[in-house]
């Protein structure tokens, strides 16, 4: 019971934690710009022409509800099979060879080879496979063979990325058996020849990648007869010479090709130029030139394709060459010959310091949607919207507006038209008479404020708006805002629709009508705050969808939707419902949607039985979102499973099927009153009193003193209990037992610092192979859940290590990581955690648990000059010190 107690304490901080995390601001600039991935790459399988590529099936998941298992194949014990999808996955470092066809399934949706080392593939390898899908990425693979996919003529998406092959020798061959790809996936693999492909006639083939190499001979000749639409050229070293350009093929590219992504290429300006005075009579629709070095004449070498162009993003590369004003040759050009066609311009992170007066958009006519954000300009100037087009959206997010003489925006030009503002992450320091900011935009009906640093005349100044949809998320700096904002939500009681407001850490019970003027609200996001209940007032008459994930929301015993509720999606995610009562499964039959995860939930034959109704699809319209991955405590075993499974549901179906006959299916009444009501709060009450028994005694025992030092004491109190229950076994003879141990040490990091772990901690921990690491990317099992695997390899390692930095502070994952490694060793008797600072954490900055860490262990930091050998040398020997094997790691007890 009191493992259990802890449990709950460790998750409830921990999402008590996430609850207050930031999220970036893009619940508006999302609705624009849908040919953007957010670090400025073009959507790879969603383009605006309605081709839509399928990526990869999905390889962490088995069976229609994740329920089934992954089954390792008999002669191939690196490779995992799902029959339901028919995916098989093999991986390993020490698997060097495919497996043979012949001991294989037949028919495959997915077969993918990740983290191999595999150096060349032989001849057949895949010959009587019917495959849809063939991934071979991470690998060691300089060589294939010509007739390799000799056999297999059903490959419809090859995926060969992050290998080591400079080129593909007689590549036509090679690529001549696969007659229905469409799909070729070639980035990052140091190619560096390209060419002799146009004797493999691919004439199917819809998107080419080849991304992130250098290469030096190109030759697209062999796409002449394709079905071309997406080339992506991101990061190519592009070392081919603008003479070369024509000779290389692209003026004899199919009329079908719509999209080109160069962002971060390598590539000249005459290069560019050379390259679409080849597409003047193509139909180029979407292009990405972010991340550029250069930008010299870049938009006078696009004007072969001004009439077709439609989407062009310029994301990071330095635009400065075109403001505040233009070159008096660039003028002329530019608006004698104007981008009639572009209706989307994103210019965001260019390094902009001055639009001026923006002569450049003069070049754009029918321009609807620009984004101009995260630059640095800090003023802009009155008249410059006067030479744009009337916009639909404006995007000035992540950017600074300091004290200045006149209004910005102050002009009836486009402050009549604009209908979506973005001032997400604004900082604004404005005298009042400059919050004419807004008063010129009073024709805006979406706005974002979300995590912009406002105060309460900001807020009076967008009260005459009739918005539809407003982001108040982390705005909510002082509580002198709270009767600003409630004035606000009086102004805008009959337009607003869609209301985000979360992450505010907004106490609902001291407000409980605070939304109710807004009676035409059909969407309102309340996540990351510190709500408890839930009142009637809440539910709007056309409120549809609400989002309360992240906060403290308990058990509720009163129905709170009337028969009249609109109510159809309820998100009631990471919050402190333990148990469902009868009230709840009321509210819940009500609605279309319901999200429950992440919640500690204790197992109930009600709950179970829910969710077989919904699982079997009988009776109600209730769909309860990604059940199958919940998890909740089971009273009479004593552990935790998995919320419900498909053989619980013969036993409770019954229950389910006669409280829905009973109420129509909607269930307007409280189902299964009575006994079986007392029964379950008879129970709860149980279950409650042992928890609150338990923190009544610590909090006697350690008096005021909890207040001020609870983590520190918490931890220490856990391990008393834990060393007390280590004697008692020993007493009885029944001594600690542990885990087998495969591992010296377990490494946890964050994604942002993986090239470290990769190219620093792991050549020189086990270079000589007397420590051995775990890490997620290359020791985790396929098919089983992440929080498994975390919760094994802890288990079965030695030592804890922690890769501590921004990013790690940052992530979630790698938050409940230090939160488990923290209770796994205590629980365990172990203390063998080692913390590695890549960079200064501030204090106001690090989670709880780090702090205490910082405060209680003694950490290595990476030196801040590495190229100093003496420095690392120190850190490494040091390090592999603290990492030792220890085999005595228990306390004496």
């Amino acid at each position: 019971m009191l493992r259990v107690y802890w449990l709950i304490v460790l998750l409830t901080t921990f999402l008590f934690a996430l609850s207050s995390a930031r999220t970036s601001c893009t619940a508006l600039s999302s609705s624009y710009f849908k040919w953007l991935n957010a670090n400025g790459s073009l959507v790879f399988n969603a383009t605006l022409d309605g081709t839509v590529y399928q990526n990869e099936v999905d390889d962490t998941c088995c069976g229609p509800y994740c329920n089934e298992t992954w089954t390792p194949l008999r002669n191939s014990p690196n490779c995992q099979f799902c029959s339901s999808s028919h995916a098989l996955v093999c991986n390993g470092s020490n698997f060097y060879n495919p497996p043979q066809p012949s001991t294989l399934p037949k028919k495959l949706s997915l077969f993918k080879l990740s983290g191999v080392g595999l150096f060349s593939l032989p001849p057949k390898s895949f010959t009587g496979l019917t495959i849809q899908t063939l991934v071979i990425e991470n690998s060691a693979l300089t060589h294939i063979a010509t007739d390799t996919f000799a056999g297999v003529k059903s490959i419809r998406s090859l995926y060969l990325r992050n290998n080591t092959f400079e080129r593909v020798l007689q590549a036509g061959q090679v690529f001549g058996y696969l007659q229905k790809l469409k799909v070729l996936d070639l980035q990052n693999n140091g190619l560096r020849i390209f060419s002799s492909l146009k004797s493999a006639n691919l004439t199917k083939l819809e998107y080419l990648s080849l991304a992130g190499n250098p290469i030096y001979t190109l030759d697209v000749h062999f796409l002449q007869n394709s079905s071309i639409r997406f080339l992506d050229l991101r990061n190519v070293m592009f070392k081919v010479k603008p003479s070369d350009i024509e000779a290389s093929g692209f003026t004899l590219l199919p009329s079908s090709l719509k999209t080109i992504d160069l962002s971060g290429a390598d590539i000249s300006i005459k290069a560019i130029e050379k390259l679409f005075s080849s597409f003047r009579e193509k139909n180029i629709t979407t292009l990405n030139l972010g991340f550029l070095n250069n930008s010299a004449g870049l938009l006078v070498a696009l004007l072969p394709i001004r009439n077709t162009l439609t989407y062009l993003s310029l994301q990071g590369t330095d635009m400065n060459d075109v403001f505040p004003i233009l070159k008096p040759v660039d003028k002329d050009t530019l608006l004698s010959h104007k981008f009639v066609s572009v209706r989307e311009l994103n210019m965001k992170g260019c390094k902009i310091k001055d639009l001026g007066r923006g002569e450049v958009f003069l070049a754009f006519p029918n321009l609807k949607s620009l984004s101009i954000s995260d630059n640095e300009f800090n003023k802009l100037d009155p008249t410059l919207f006067t030479t744009l087009p009337p916009l639909n959206y404006l995007d000035l997010s992540e950017n600074s507006f300091r004290n200045e003489e006149n209004a910005i925006l102050n002009t009836n030009v486009t402050g009549g038209k604009i209908q979506a503002l973005d001032l997400s992450l604004t900082e604004f320091d404005l005298e009042e008479t400059t919050y004419a900011f807004f008063n010129a935009t009073q024709s805006v009906q979406e706005l974002s404020l979300c995590e912009a640093n406002i105060d309460e005349k900001v807020i009076m100044s967008i009260q005459n708006m009739k918005l539809k949809f407003l982001d108040l998320s982390d705005t909510l700096s002082n509580a002198d805002l709270i009767p600003a904002y409630s004035t606000l939500f009086m102004t805008q009681n009959s337009s607003l629709v869609e209301l985000k407001f979360s992450r505010n850490n907004f106490v609902l019970s001291n407000n409980p009508s605070y939304f109710s003027p807004l009676t035409s609200l059909e969407v309102l996001d309340l996540s990351g705050n510190l709500i408890r209940d839930l009142p009637k007032s809440l539910i709007g008459p056309v409120l549809s969808i609400l989002f309360l994930s992240q906060n403290l929301i308990t058990t509720w015993y009163f129905p709170v939707l009337s028969s009249e509720s609109k109510l159809k999606f309820l998100d009631l995610a990471d919050n402190q419902i333990s148990f469902i009562s009868d009230a709840m499964l009321e509210d819940f039959y009500k609605l279309e949607f319901l999200n429950l995860d992440s919640n500690p939930l204790i197992c109930h034959k009600k709950v179970v039985a829910m969710v077989c109704a919904d699982m079997m699809n009988k009776t109600h319209n209730l769909t309860i979102l990604g059940w199958q991955q919940y998890n909740c405590y089971d009273i009479i075993s004593k552990s935790i499973r998995l919320f419900a499974h498909p053989e619980d549901c013969t036993e409770f179906y019954e229950e389910v099927s006669t409280t829905n006959k009973n109420h129509g299916g909607g269930v307007t009444e409280t189902p299964n009153s009575g006994s079986s009501t007392n029964n379950l709060l008879y129970r709860s009450k149980v279950m409650w009193a042992y928890l609150l028994i338990g923190t009544v005694l610590l909090m006697s025992a350690i008096g005021s003193i909890i207040y001020a030092k609870w983590w520190n004491i918490r931890c220490y109190i856990h391990r008393y209990f834990s060393l007390k229950k280590a004697r008692l076994l020993r007493k009885e003879g029944d001594p600690l037992t542990r885990p087998e141990v495969h591992y010296d040490v377990f490494v946890s990091y964050s994604d942002v610092d993986r090239s470290w772990v990769l190219d620093q901690l792991i050549p020189n921990i086990e270079g000589d192979n007397d420590i051995s690491l775990c890490f997620h990317e290359r020791d985790f099992k396929v098919g089983l859940g992440i929080l498994e695997n975390i919760i094994e390899c802890m288990d079965r390692s030695h030592s804890l290590l922690l890769i501590v930095s921004s990013a790690f502070v940052r992530s979630k994952w790698c938050q409940f990581e230090m939160h488990l490694a923290q209770y796994r060793l205590i629980e365990t008797l172990r203390d063998q955690l080692v913390l590695i600072l890549l960079e200064d954490i501030p204090r106001k900055s690090r989670p709880q648990t780090l702090h205490h860490l910082m405060m209680t262990k003694t950490y290595l930091i990476w030196p801040q000059q590495p190229s100093r050998e003496d420095a690392t040398e120190l850190f490494w020997k040091r390090l592999k010190r603290a990492l030792k094997p220890n085999p005595n790691y228990m306390f004496n007890v």
